[in-house]
């Protein structure tokens, strides 16, 4: 029988702790003194390049620069060094765009013991995309999250940056397996399973991880079905993952909707996303007509379930850890107040 009794005092005194500890860790760094910052610098140049080095996976991030992404990027990164999530000397690749100040990069180097290699990037339009028209039709993609303070088009590039321009980058040829994590991206605990400790890596054939599938809401996905079969048509396809074909079939006949995964967090197999035809089909997702990314704002969370059905063999993807969540994973600060607030609260359980 289960009772209910109040917690003792000492117990109910922790919490205003963790809540200071929170707001610690959350606050920005106070003004580094000249020595400090000097050490930084160092620390920034030593951490240019770290794609030539012995370990085979890889965290990845595409981090724009605003005040917003930059504060929970620099939590998420410390999520995984707090909670031991990959080992210290597992290497991030920071991609970013032309305006992110060295003083933001130093924030960010200050916020993990990880080796950080800062990688810049270019987002142009795909040849035969006018965007100056195409706004005036499509507007409402291409101001997705400017009230965050993304640039005009931002939120299109960077679908289409984890869809296709990842994989044409030297860098993340250096390495097996590319963990993904976004800015608002949070871990509060390493896991459990064996593959959790395989973190950014994967065991043996598998080519993906991520949470799913689920069920996605009906927008942004505008032709998006009908586009993906006539592709299999053209080019005479039939799904190598028959099951996740029918799910995908499925959800589309009953609920006019598509499942997604949950690409917040994913690891995906470098060598499978460098084949020629799943390259392929992902430049007809976003390099030509309809151009359905900059258009309808076709989301990788359900053109990763796509290409999973039609390329990746069940037994490449499908067991009871690969495609559920990661028990550790939340989003933004209240992830972050949890791993602070349960942590006071268990160390005091502990020792009650």
């Amino acid at each position: 029988m289960i009772t209910s009794k109040t917690p003792p005092r000492s117990l109910l005194l922790l919490i205003p702790t963790a809540l200071i500890l929170f707001l610690t860790i959350t606050k920005k760094s106070p003004q580094t003194t000249s020595k400090h910052l000097t050490s930084t610098r160092r620390n920034l140049q030593t951490f240019q390049d770290h794609t030539k080095t012995l370990e085979r996976n890889a965290i990845v991030a595409l981090v724009p620069n605003n005040e917003g992404d930059l504060h929970d990027f620099c939590l998420a990164i410390k999520s995984l060094s707090v909670n031991r999530v990959v080992k210290p000397t597992t290497p991030v690749l920071v991609y970013h765009e032309d305006d992110l100040i060295d003083d933001s990069k130093y924030d960010i180097i200050k916020c993990t013991n990880n080796p950080i290699t800062f990688i810049q990037v270019e987002f142009d339009f795909p040849r035969g995309f006018d965007a100056e028209k195409e706004y005036e039709e499509n507007w409402k993609v291409a101001a997705r999250a400017t009230n965050r303070g993304r640039r005009l088009w931002g939120y299109a590039q960077m679908i289409r940056f984890w869809t296709t321009g990842l994989w044409k980058h030297p860098a993340v040829k250096e390495f097996d397996t590319i963990m993904r994590i976004d800015t608002d991206s949070c871990f509060v605990s390493p896991g459990e399973d064996i593959e959790d400790s395989e973190l950014p890596g994967m065991r043996g054939r598998y080519v993906y991880r991520s949470d799913g599938p689920g069920t996605g809401v009906n927008t942004w996905i505008h032709d998006l079905f009908s586009f993906t079969e006539k592709y299999m048509k053209k080019h005479k396809i039939t799904p190598a993952n028959e099951d996740l074909w029918r799910v995908v079939k499925d959800t589309w006949k009953e609920k006019k909707t598509l499942p997604v995964f949950g690409t917040n967090f994913e690891v995906n197999r470098v060598a499978f996303f460098l084949r020629p035809d799943v390259m392929k089909w992902h430049e007809a997702l976003t390099e030509a007509e309809p151009f359905g990314v900059f258009r309808y704002r076709w989301g990788d969370a359900q053109t990763r379930v796509l290409t999973m059905a039609l390329f990746a063999k069940k037994d490449d993807i499908s067991n009871s850890v690969l495609l559920k969540r990661h028990p550790g994973t939340g989003m933004g600060e209240d992830c972050v107040l949890n791993i602070l607030v349960f942590r006071v609260l268990g160390d005091a359980i502990a020792t009650a």
